[in-house]
């Protein structure tokens, strides 16, 4: 039981919006239908979509990660940038591969190359980021 407890304070997020889709779904269909199959498929349905939500909206890499590719952003062409996450066993390194450049709409925009390792695959993945007028970078490809 305690693994389960622990399984589930490392996913709070993940969890709350699995129930949340899951609630919804059955609250819809079986408003709608009046009947417990459907109700019970559609709950089941609900409750895979919303973990994909949720794995979407607090992906906890994510945050080591961004911080990376800002510095990356920002710093020198090649020099690697570190980010670990133990909880989840990621770690990698972003740097930038060319000097910043200016778009036709005034962006300051920078290739990067972001070096992933998880439990389960490494990978190397190139990508543009754009600094935005408010000064934050994002990923545009």
């Amino acid at each position: 039981m305690s693994d389960l407890n622990t399984w589930i304070e490392d996913n709070q997020d993940k969890v709350k919006m699995a129930a949340l889709g899951g609630l919804g779904a059955v609250a819809l269909t079986g408003f709608a239908t009046h009947s417990w199959l459907p109700t019970i498929a559609a709950g089941a349905g609900g409750a895979v979509i919303g973990w994909h939500v949720g794995d979407l909206l607090y992906p906890e890499k994510e945050e080591a990660h961004a911080e990376s590719i800002r510095l990356a952003a920002e710093g020198p062409i090649g020099k690697d940038f570190a980010w670990i996450n133990p909880e989840r066993g990621s770690r990698g390194a972003v740097k930038a591969t060319e000097a910043a450049r200016a778009t036709a709409y005034g962006d300051r925009c920078r290739s990067l190359e972001s070096k992933i390792e998880t439990k389960e695959e490494s990978r190397v993945e190139q990508m543009t980021v754009c600094e935005q007028k408010s000064g934050v970078w994002k990923v545009v490809g």
